[in-house]
């Protein structure tokens, strides 16, 4: 796999600086980890934007600080965006130790279709979506493929199906659903059933709010 790098700079901590370099079209980040000073970085926008398309929060970047010989591996942990534009404005990098196992989130791709869903007479499920892994840093995978191709009803896939390279161990609960095939028929009757239940419930509590008067003229 290519490598991923990513040139920073230090930057200077200051009152309004910060809102200053993202006018720039700058983002400010900072470098923390064990074994490494923290250290205040600025990064190109669109450089930052590349590269976290491309590696994400799992996988390795190797950041080089203003004209240093060598680089950083790091991890991409807390990308803070903007709630309108969802442009990054500060990123969190930890740096990390080759020879240490860190833990990390991988999303899981849902490869095929099963034949049922193809011909119309069944309905996927979704479950989990990305899975905890703990390996060590250079064992990262980007994501991992499910192939559903060969569900059929009322099967499933579960994190304990998983397939993964021996360097690798899954933390995540080995019961959670990934994928399940359901009939499609029977989830529309649920929900009719709940919609109907939905509207007859004001009219149950208009019943009994008649009876009471029936139940006083009888004591009297």
């Amino acid at each position: 796999m290519e490598k991923i790098e990513l040139v920073t700079g230090r930057r200077k901590v200051a009152k309004g600086a910060a809102k200053r370099l993202r006018s720039e079209g700058i983002v400010p980040g900072v470098l923390y980890g064990h074994g490494v000073e923290n250290v205040p970085l600025k990064i190109q926008a669109l450089r930052l934007n590349r590269v976290l398309s491309e590696a994400g929060s799992s996988q390795l970047i190797h950041l080089r600080i203003d004209d240093s010989p060598t680089t950083q591996p790091v991890l991409a942990r807390e990308i803070q965006r903007d709630v309108l534009t969802g442009e990054p404005v500060h990123v969190d990098f930890l740096a990390v130790s080759m020879t240490e196992k860190i833990t990390a989130q991988v999303a899981l791709t849902l490869v095929g279709e099963p034949q049922p869903v193809a011909q119309g007479e069944g309905m996927l499920l979704h479950g989990a979506s990305e899975i905890e892994i703990e390996c060590l840093p250079g064992d990262l995978i980007p994501s991992l493929e499910v192939d559903i191709s060969g569900l059929d009803f009322d099967t499933a896939v579960y994190v304990g199906d998983l397939q993964v390279p021996a360097n690798i161990t899954i933390l995540s609960d080995p019961q959670e659903m990934i994928a399940q095939l359901s009939y499609e028929q029977m989830a529309v009757a649920v929900e009719e059933e709940e919609e109907v239940l939905f509207e007859e419930e004001p009219t149950e509590v208009e019943v009994i709010s008649k009876g009471k008067p029936e139940e006083e003229e009888e004591e009297e």
